[in-house]
């Protein structure tokens, strides 16, 4: 059965990934907070990991407190990662209110930047260290080894959970809850991109859906404060 994370189980995530950080640092430089700076960003929008390494600069507004979502990340026919300007499903395109402590995150990794190329409004928003897209089976393979971390092992058995059961997918499942409970946010927010997620896990789920249903769409997330937006670079 899906599974969520208490606000108690994400502080020892969070707990673990900063370990992680520290060791590889000497090793890695500014890019050792790549994986704490996408987990911050899945766990506080619900995005997939692939929408997460996807996000431009130019997609996140610091001013308005936005983040726009148009594009995620594939791998091409060769195995070079690529971004692409199209969803899962055409409707998932999105603007969506972010809390501080994700703006917090993206503003982190945008300051590691030095060079001008890599602060352009096309450039990544989560880059490697040569300033390209982040492949996201490198951030899934080092969520995995994560999970042998002996502390977080033991931590999080504590609280009722083995950690061979945190995927991506439960950091998804986590967003509605952690903002239920986050200062930045109040609690009609955090329902209204819970009903988000709900909704759209819904409409994938219907393997003919109602056309009428893709028509209102639109105006259902609007009323909700997230809007609809074209799906392109």
């Amino acid at each position: 059965m899906p599974i969520s994370l208490t606000v108690d189980q994400v502080a020892i995530l969070r707990e673990a990934i900063l370990r992680r950080e520290v060791r590889i640092r000497p090793d890695s430089g500014p890019t050792a907070g790549n994986l704490r700076w996408a987990f911050e960003v899945q766990i506080g929008l619900g995005l997939r990991l692939g929408e997460v390494l996807g996000l431009r600069n130019a997609d996140v507004d610091f001013e308005a407190g936005r983040v726009s979502v148009s594009g995620t990340l594939v791998d091409d026919e060769v195995w070079r990662v690529v971004r692409q300007s199209e969803l899962k499903s055409r409707d998932q395109a999105r603007i969506i209110e972010a809390p501080r402590f994700v703006l917090a995150a993206l503003a982190e990794a945008r300051s590691t930047r030095e060079s001008l190329t890599d602060r352009l409004p096309i450039a990544p928003a989560l880059q490697s260290r040569a300033g390209t897209w982040i492949a996201p089976r490198n951030l899934r393979r080092a969520f995995r080894h994560l999970r042998s971390d002996s502390e977080l092992i033991e931590a999080l058995r504590a609280t009722g959970i083995e950690p061979d059961r945190l995927t991506h997918h439960v950091l998804r499942r986590t967003a509605a809850t952690l903002l239920g409970c986050t200062a930045a946010v109040g609690p009609l927010r955090a329902t209204r991109q819970h009903d988000h997620l709900r909704d759209r896990h819904r409409r994938n789920r219907r393997h003919r859906p109602d056309r009428r249903e893709h028509a209102v769409a639109p105006r259902r997330l609007q009323a909700r404060g997230i809007r609809r937006i074209n799906a392109r670079d």
